[in-house]
């Protein structure tokens, strides 16, 4: 059973033309949600507008491991995200905060596009469009728009044809770990693992889609050459791939 749309949101801020000094920001949905009176679809983490801050969160007190990987929580200066609801009306809690690599927000620039994604799965992505271009994305990145030329996917289809080669030996045979399909035009790479350049985006893949109940999304980053450094992408990425990476403030009594 995936996680209701209650405790997910896809939300957009634009950077304001005053900079990202100017806070909070303001926050929309990427979709307008049609009411149907039902709270578990109706509402979203932090409702339908929140606003936006960015603070400078310094290194992380303890080191962590993934317990999906075995990667130890990178050593980075970090900046913290929060989304704050406006009011409870459609929110399920008071307020959502996720870690980034400090370098990753100190590249944003008035009119980027930030698009930030819990999914029904509870993991956290982000991508920074500019102009129609993907800047970066890191973490869940299926889950974000990546502008108009970029698009990652789990590709369902390859992987069942794949599977349908095994099902002649055991009927019950299924990939635990799937990979993820990276395309740029009309080039594609497709990874469990590890890294590739598609022309002129780093790639740095985690780890794929796990399945189970409900499943745990791709963990990997994406950069553009020359304005995003790489290291600062996968960084953010491996921030987002903590179990705890997104710190919930429930409403008080």
């Amino acid at each position: 059973m995936s996680i209701s749309p209650c405790g997910t949101f896809d939300y957009v801020a634009v950077v304001p033309e005053s900079g990202k000094g100017r806070e909070p920001w303001e926050v929309d949905l990427c979709k307008p949600i049609q009411l149907t009176g039902d709270y578990q679809r109706d509402n979203r983490l932090v409702g339908h507008s929140p606003t936006l801050g960015i603070s400078d969160a310094g290194m992380a007190s303890d080191v962590r491991m993934s317990p999906f990987t075995g990667t130890v929580s990178p050593r980075v200066l970090r900046s913290r995200i929060t989304l704050t609801a406006r009011a409870k009306e459609h929110a399920t809690v008071a307020s959502v905060a996720f870690h980034v690599d400090q370098t990753l927000t100190s590249i944003l620039a008035p009119g980027d596009m930030l698009f930030m994604s819990a999914t029904n799965c509870g993991r956290p992505a982000l991508s920074i469009v500019r102009a129609g271009q993907l800047i970066a994305a890191v973490g869940a990145t299926s889950a974000v728009p990546l502008g108009k030329l970029v698009t990652v996917r789990i590709p369902f289809d390859i992987i069942r044809e794949a599977e349908r080669v095994f099902w002649k030996y055991d009927p019950e045979f299924g990939f635990g770990h799937l990979p993820v399909e990276i395309r740029l035009g009309t080039q594609a790479r497709i990874l469990h693992g590890g890294r590739c350049r598609l022309q002129s985006y780093e790639v740095w893949v985690e780890h794929g889609f796990y399945g189970g109940l409900p499943g745990i999304n791709e963990c990997m980053s994406i950069a553009l050459l020359g304005t995003c450094p790489e290291i600062a992408a996968i960084a953010s990425a491996q921030l987002l791939d903590l179990p705890d990476a997104l710190e919930k403030v429930e409403w008080s009594a």
